[in-house]
Formats: structure tokens, C-alpha cells, sequence
């Protein structure tokens, strides 16, 4: 594979991971407590530090701010405190598929304190950026199950969890496994100006990559937009180097048709990460009008099986909704 026209320097990738936790009470904890708990709970994760943290208390309604130990080459964490939280409600309910007036979104909506848990990586290695979610996961599943939190939202992804459902991606970090649906969202909507075809993005994939992937004006149906982008992601995450600027795909699961990968630099075209896009024959997309040609070196190259496709063995027609239910892919 060639190495033209790489993405740019991550800048997703470079900023700290943060979770919210909802609160409908004030609360109060000192340091060791919480890192007795991140031992018990994870106890194959690397939580040393912890001995030179100090034990100081931690109160949502006075200090502003505490120190958490998170191991070999990422952090410190900090816990920051505060009272209720401004977050766009409505977004977030639909992304969780809870209505406005449901219990669970209605405690929500109504939390009167909160806190802000972040991890920052002194680099963009993805595995530092993996391990720096897995602590961001596991010091918010301390609070998870407190009766007073209402619900936990990861920005980076911008999805938002019931207590209850927060224990899917808590599982996927305890069994050492990359938790790709609930660290990564997938979109999909409708471009004005191509109403009958479908775009669809992923959402947080830059978060550990530097770059999101979608397939642009589409005439894929969305759930299989979907589902290719998050099997994509999952490959993202396990560090498989996936294509180069101008690649052709073949086996890509909507019949034989061969799809065009271009890079679409940062800005570019209005989108505030870089990200790889998979162009299908029949889409109304002019990638050359926006992106330029296809670079020389890659022009004639031969067309290249879709491995992560073929690897999983779909057939033509592939069953969407199958994929879609497959949440965790193990990191060995």
C-alpha cells in the first residue's frame, strides 16, 4: 500500500477524554476511596500512582478539582465538580432513544450536580488513546450505580447512557475489549442537495484515529452505511492500516461495485476532522470537482479486496442488523 496523502495531524487526538456524570443529590468522596474502587472493579488495568496521590476530599459543591492515578504513560486523571449540567437535552435523549418525557430522561433533565472526568495522553499513540478511554470508562463506572446519578454522557462520541446501559461498555473494559459502539457513533442523513441518497459519518472515531470515516451520498440504505462505517471503525481501533488516498475496493457489501476512497483533508469541505470517504460507483458526489484528482501514483493502481469485508465473510445482501448487534471485537 502506498502512503500518499495521509491525513494530517491529529487534533481530535490530542485532546483529553472527558465523561459527565449526571448527579440529583451532592456528593462527597475522598481520592483513595475512588482508587481502591478502580483497583477492585479493573483489576487487570495499571493503576500505579496511586500511592502518591494524596487523599484529599472531594465535594460538588466546594473543591473544584482532584488528581487520579491512571498508570504508565497516560494522565493523571481529574475529577472536576459542579451543579447542574448545560447540555443540549433533546440531542441527547434522541441519540439514546429516550424520549423527553420518559423517567430516565426526566431525572436527567432535572440533575442538580455533576461531574467532569478527564484523562489527557501526552501523544496521539492509539494505544494511549485506547487506555485513556478505558480509565475515563472505569472512573465514571465508580458513580454509575450510585442511586443518586442519573445517567453519564462521553463527549467525545456525544452519546449519552443510562446507568443501566453504561454497564455495556463498563463489561467490554473490564474483559479488555474495545467497547466500538459505544465509543463511536454512527450518522446518517440526508444532503440537500442528494435527497435521495444517504451520507453517513462515524462520530468519536478521531477521537482516538485523528479521522472519522463516511460514505458519501450513497445509495446504500442507511443501516448498511452504518454498519460498514462502524466494522471500518472497529479495524480503526485495532490499528489496521486501511487504505491510501485513491484506493478501489472491491467486495465492499452492496454487490460488485467497486468504491473510490479519497481523503478529505480537515476544512476542506466544511468538516472539522479529517476523514476518509468510500464513494460508491453511483454517487452523484464529484470528488474531483471537490478533492482534486486522484494522485498519479494511485491512479492505475489495481483494485484491492475489502479485507475487513471479506475477513468477516459477508455476502452480498449482507444482513445489517447482525452486524449492527456485534458491540465488542476483542483487541487480541
Amino acid at each position: 500500500m502506498t502512503q500518499s496523502r495521509r491525513p494530517d495531524a491529529p487534533s481530535a487526538a490530542r485532546q483529553p477524554l472527558k465523561a459527565i456524570v449526571l448527579l440529583e443529590d451532592r456528593l462527597h468522596f475522598r481520592v483513595h476511596d475512588i482508587q481502591t474502587a478502580l483497583a477492585e472493579d479493573f483489576p487487570l488495568a495499571d493503576w500505579s500512582g496511586a500511592d502518591v496521590i494524596p487523599d484529599l476530599p472531594f465535594d460538588t459543591g466546594g473543591v473544584a478539582a482532584v488528581p487520579i492515578a491512571c498508570g504508565k504513560g497516560i494522565g493523571p486523571g481529574v475529577i472536576l465538580g459542579g451543579g447542574p449540567p448545560s447540555l443540549e437535552w433533546s440531542r441527547l435523549f434522541r441519540r439514546a432513544g429516550l424520549a423527553a418525557t420518559d423517567d430516565a430522561a426526566e431525572r436527567m433533565a432535572t440533575s442538580t450536580a455533576h461531574l467532569e472526568i478527564t484523562v489527557g495522553t501526552l501523544d496521539a499513540a492509539l494505544t494511549k488513546r485506547l487506555r485513556a478511554a478505558d480509565v475515563v470508562t472505569a472512573i465514571a463506572s465508580v458513580f454509575a450505580d450510585l442511586p443518586i446519578t442519573t445517567g453519564i454522557s462521553l463527549t467525545w462520541c456525544d452519546r449519552m447512557f443510562t446507568p443501566e446501559a453504561f454497564r455495556r461498555p463498563v463489561a467490554a473494559v473490564q474483559a479488555q475489549q474495545i467497547p466500538v459502539l459505544d465509543w463511536v457513533r454512527p450518522a446518517a442523513y440526508r444532503d440537500a442537495d442528494a435527497a435521495d441518497y444517504t451520507t453517513a459519518v462515524t462520530v468519536g472515531l478521531s477521537a482516538f484515529t485523528g479521522f472519522e470515516i463516511e460514505t458519501r451520498q450513497t445509495p446504500l440504505r442507511a443501516a448498511e452505511a452504518m454498519a460498514l462505517l462502524m466494522h471500518t471503525a472497529d479495524a480503526a481501533l485495532r490499528g489496521e492500516e486501511l487504505f491510501s488516498d485513491g484506493d478501489v475496493l472491491d467486495g465492499v457489501p452492496s454487490g460488485s461495485e467497486r468504491h473510490r476512497v479519497r481523503l478529505v483533508p480537515r476544512g476542506r469541505l466544511g468538516n472539522a476532522e479529517t476523514r476518509w470517504t468510500l464513494l460508491h460507483p453511483d454517487s452523484p458526489f464529484n470528488a474531483v470537482k471537490a478533492l482534486g484528482r486522484v494522485p498519479a501514483s494511485e491512479r492505475d493502481a489495481e483494485s484491492k479486496p475489502f479485507g475487513l469485508v471479506s475477513r468477516l465473510g459477508l455476502p452480498t445482501g449482507f444482513d445489517a442488523g447482525r452486524l449492527m448487534r456485534r458491540v465488542t471485537r476483542s483487541r487480541s
